[in-house]
């Protein structure tokens, strides 16, 4: 059954990321403490447990593809069932995409999306319409903001947004949202992750991205890619001005295979750039490639390997760095 203390709060937030949450709460700061989180994995429990009221919606991501869809599916016909008797209309924020969005956004009264990444930019591929899913899961799409169940769409404009869904988008700076908070605000939003030791950032930090966990290839392709990266900024600059950040839903110890500092840290990495202040944020395709500020963005796309490119589409980047003049790289082989 849903959490008591739900039936409480007048907000709901559905999630699964910790830049979801960040963004709910730069646009809702004051309302935060309202608020009951509709949360599955992405959102690890020592975060979970600090939310004002939260309920957990399990992943099954560790059985296998079709017992996965099966399992969710049972849950979410289970949890319909159960939120037909003790869910009221509310007003509802978060993702649209999760399996068991629908069950919040048919029973709200408004539904705002939040930005979920750069998804939410990307107007062909989000357009496609699945029967089946919506046989199991509530809904056929389109997702990330384009249905007309939308109400309203929270993005940052970390690229062009789409005419289509323009007419209800409200956009929001993150930097600027965020010094606008007050200290005793911002120390809040920080303090669910205070279980943490905070590791500042380098002068160069390589964002990772979640490739293996998402199932797109293995540890070993996602650990090849990132070295190509390393070694080319080992190339120059000294190995300790560099740091990996990796991705909240990693499982991987980057420190097992590169020289340098590894930061496995859940506070958004927006936060931490803002705070810190590095000099080049180098990424794949992650939304965090595109935070506005004084840093020098290199986002890399996937056009310069062969391997990423077929596993995880054409994404074009900023940058290429087999076009620029390099100094023999540091020595990095896997220990």
């Amino acid at each position: 059954m849903i959490n008591s203390r739900e039936s409480q709060l007048p907000i709901i937030c559905v999630v699964n990321n910790i830049h979801g949450l960040f963004m709910y709460y730069l646009i809702k700061p004051e309302d935060f403490k309202k608020t009951s989180f509709i949360v599955s994995d992405g959102i690890s429990k020592d975060v979970q447990r600090k939310l004002p009221s939260s309920v957990l919606f399990p992943s099954f991501n560790n059985y296998p593809k079709f017992i996965s869809l099966l399992l969710r599916a049972v849950y979410y016909h289970y949890k319909n069932f159960c939120l037909h008797f003790n869910m009221k209309k509310s007003k509802v924020y978060g993702h649209d995409h999760l399996y068991f969005s629908q069950l919040y956004i048919k029973r709200s009264h408004s539904f705002v999306l939040i930005e979920d990444g750069l998804a939410n930019y990307a107007s062909t591929k989000q357009n496609r319409k699945s029967l089946f899913r919506e046989y199991l899961f509530g809904s056929s799409g389109p997702f990330f903001g384009w249905s007309d169940d939308i109400d309203e769409v929270i993005l940052s404009g970390i690229v062009n947004i789409p005419e289509e869904i323009s007419s209800k988008v409200m956009q929001i700076d993150i930097t600027k949202t965020w010094n606008n908070l007050s200290s005793v605000q911002k120390n809040y939003f920080l303090d669910l992750f205070s279980n943490e030791t905070y590791i500042p950032l380098s002068k160069v930090v390589i964002f990772t991205q979640p490739f293996s966990e998402d199932g797109m290839m293995s540890e070993i392709e996602k650990i090849a890619i990132y070295k190509i990266l390393y070694e080319h900024y080992c190339s120059i600059y000294d190995k300790n001005e560099i740091c990996i950040k990796s991705h909240p839903r990693e499982n991987t110890d980057y420190s097992r295979y590169f020289d340098c500092t590894f930061i496995k840290s859940k506070i958004p990495g927006q936060i931490m750039i803002l705070m810190d202040q590095p000099e080049v944020l180098a990424t794949i395709y992650s939304s965090v490639g595109f935070v506005k500020g004084n840093a020098q963005t290199h986002v890399w796309g996937t056009s310069f390997n062969e391997s990423l490119l077929k596993k995880a589409g054409y994404f074009e980047g900023n940058y290429n760095g087999f076009e620029r003049n390099e100094k023999d790289c540091c020595n990095s082989s896997f220990r």
